[in-house]
């Protein structure tokens, strides 16, 4: 007889059912220990099993103790974490639906390694030690598989362990709540149904729905109420049944607020732009629904009319309302509502642009050929001459403005060097300044279309920066401040110089931020090798040099300027690692540039082109397969 255990509020209850079984052995099927095992034998497996309801912020195994069972999220997720010799908790991973806990310690007979807790409230599946080897005796490759899990596991907590801050991935359940005037909710909801029902199957449940189904008032009933174990189940059901479900709230209905928040994997708020948050307290203590008890990731979107509208209020709402990330969204636009989908399921395409000088025009080129390709750009990141690029494109600018912003700046590039005695810098960035204020203004990176960053060097720190807020211009000026030409930034007690030093293509960086997307990394650094025809002695005369460069009759030696070598000093680090990023990229661009020097900034035109017919080509080969990684 299979066991089933419901809660109401915070106590577990068990009552016997046999009605569920059909159904539990579908489920089962679905998961990952399970999915490969006949029907015959998870008929048996149902037989070994019990099927228990854990609310949010409850513990389910602790670290140190005894390992007598292993769990499988049938719905719900949990969260792994160590705690470290100082007390502190460092989270190694999320489980997530279909998904299993617990197996090391059951083979190993060893205490647990890490403490598992209810992120939101789940079902699962409970497999006790004994029932595990009756099973194991009879299927001896589930012992087999589950090694295989548990391999899989460590290999990928090596190598990326979660951060307490890091987005929740594979979400299944949304809550949207409007907290500002004016908010269309229900169109909101319908409009996002769309667009997650084109990666899979999306329910959209609102109070109304629950009303129509159990009755008036039933949305607002108690968690202690009689009616509380059909709800849940019929909710449960619904998750098993469809990829995602969006849960239309309000503020208003507190205990439907509350059913929602306990059943969902992330809060979406959704205001205004120009208006405020109805009550910024509430929001701050949102969390406290679910016992208060386990951290819920909250995201905002900030709604805009029109299309002529510009990003200008973020600062003044992330202030009012806690959240790991916010989105700007044109009412009319589907394209943005698509990137918000791509963004929220870990779906979103990144597209990191190396530094490399003028070399850094291709980066124009690739970004049009991209869009013609239909290849969406969900986040953009870049460093030194890629910070530019990628401010430009983040802004909203069509591939015309673009190349008019580029002709009014570059075909005078001399008028940015503005020579000073060399004591820290052979440049004042006076007129650099002055340029990128007149593009950028005083623009926010937090009110940019397009998810932005870019990163620079701490010479206090000797570690890498990433801009994410702040002004736009001086974060640019900062990550392309290469140092010996341009003097260092000075931000907030740091000095900060050009971020190619460091890491000329982030591609870790942008992994990070984009949560599993696809990443394209595009490197325009170069890798030829930076040679001179000039036989060094024991010392080198610049005024040797310079005669020869004046002297319209003699052979002219070949050997680069004092710019060249500081730049290409800079970048000495990165061209070693660039074989890193390049496989940690999911897909790699290098135009063809090395004809074009990394100051000649006069031929930014035709190496804008180069960048252009080069990634056409390089489309042809993968785009299949980034249209399947976005699918999958």
């Amino acid at each position: 007889m299979l066991k089933l255990s419901c809660f109401t509020s915070n106590r577990e209850i068990s009552v016997n059912s046999s009605h569920f079984d059909e159904e539990i052995v579908n489920r089962l099927s679905k998961t990952v220990l399970f999915n490969q095992f006949s029907e015959r034998e998870l008929k048996k497996i149902r037989t070994e099993i019990e099927v228990v309801h854990y609310p949010a912020g409850e513990i389910l195994m602790r670290e140190g103790e005894p390992g007598d069972c292993l769990f499988i999220v049938l719905n719900g997720r949990l969260r792994v974490f160590v705690t470290l010799p100082n007390g502190s908790e460092q989270i190694v991973g999320e489980v997530a639906r279909n998904e299993s806990v617990g197996e090391m310690a059951i083979l190993t007979g060893e205490p647990r390694s890490a403490t598992v807790q209810a992120l939101r409230d789940s079902e699962l599946v409970r497999l006790s030690r004994n029932g595990f080897n009756n099973l194991v005796q009879s299927n001896p490759d589930l012992l087999v598989k589950i090694s295989r899990i548990i391999i899989q596991r460590l290999r990928k907590t090596i190598h990326s362990p979660l951060q307490k801050d890091q987005l929740v991935e594979k979400i299944a359940s949304i809550t949207i709540i409007p907290i500002s005037e004016g908010v269309p909710i229900e169109e909101f909801t319908e409009k996002l149904q769309v667009g997650f029902s084109k990666i899979g199957p999306t329910q959209l449940i609102n109070r109304k729905a629950i009303e129509r189904i159990f009755g008036g008032g039933s949305a607002q009933s108690d968690l202690s109420d009689p009616l509380n174990s059909d709800i849940v189940r019929w909710l449960n059901k619904n998750e098993t049944q469809y990829q995602f479900l969006l849960y239309e709230a309000d503020l208003a209905n507190s205990q439907w607020l509350n059913r929602c928040i306990r059943h969902t994997d992330a809060i979406l708020f959704v205001g205004m732009a120009k208006s405020r948050p109805l009550n910024h307290t509430i929001l701050n203590e949102i969390s406290l629904e679910n016992g208060g008890r386990v951290p819920i990731n909250k995201e905002l979107v900030l709604l805009y009319q029109g299309f002529d509208d510009i990003p200008n209020y973020a600062a003044r709402w992330l202030n009012l309302v806690p959240v790991s990330e916010h989105y700007h969204i044109r009412w009319d636009s589907t394209k943005d509502f698509n990137r918000l989908v791509r963004r929220l399921t870990g779906r979103g395409v990144g597209v990191v642009l190396s530094g490399g000088g003028a070399r850094g025009f291709a980066h124009f080129g690739v970004l049009r050929a991209l869009d013609e390709a239909n290849i969406p750009i969900d986040i953009i990141g870049g460093v030194s001459a890629g910070s530019f690029v990628a401010a430009l494109y983040a802004m909203g600018l069509d591939h015309q403005g673009i190349l008019e912003i580029n002709k009014a700046i570059f075909r005078k590039s001399k008028r940015l060097f503005d020579l000073t005695f060399p004591i820290v810098s052979f440049i004042k960035t006076k007129k650099f300044s002055e340029v990128l204020l007149d593009v950028f203004g005083h623009t926010q990176i937090e009110d940019l279309w397009i998810k932005y960053f870019c990163v620079s060097s701490s010479l206090t720190r000797a570690d890498l920066l990433i801009h994410q807020k702040g002004a736009l211009w001086a974060a640019i000026k900062a990550s392309a401040s290469l140092p010996g030409i341009a003097p260092p930034v000075f931000s907030d007690g740091e000095m900060l110089v050009d971020g190619g030093i460091l890491d000329n293509l982030p591609v870790t960086i942008m992994k990070d931020i984009s949560k599993g997307g696809p990443v394209i990394a595009v490197d325009v650094s170069g890798t030829d090798e930076l040679t001179a025809d000039l036989e060094i002695g024991p010392s080198l005369s610049g005024w040797k040099i310079l005669r020869n460069k004046i002297n319209p009759f003699a052979k002219k030696l070949q050997i680069p300027n004092v710019f060249i070598i500081l730049l290409r000093t800079a970048m000495l680090r990165s061209i070693n690692s660039a074989s890193l990023s390049r496989a940690a990229a999911d897909f790699y661009i290098h135009p063809p540039i090395e004809p074009f020097s990394l100051m000649e900034f006069k031929s930014f035109e035709k190496i804008m082109e180069v960048g252009y017919e080069s990634t056409k080509k390089e489309i042809e080969v993968w785009k299949d397969r980034i249209i399947q990684d976005l699918l999958n």
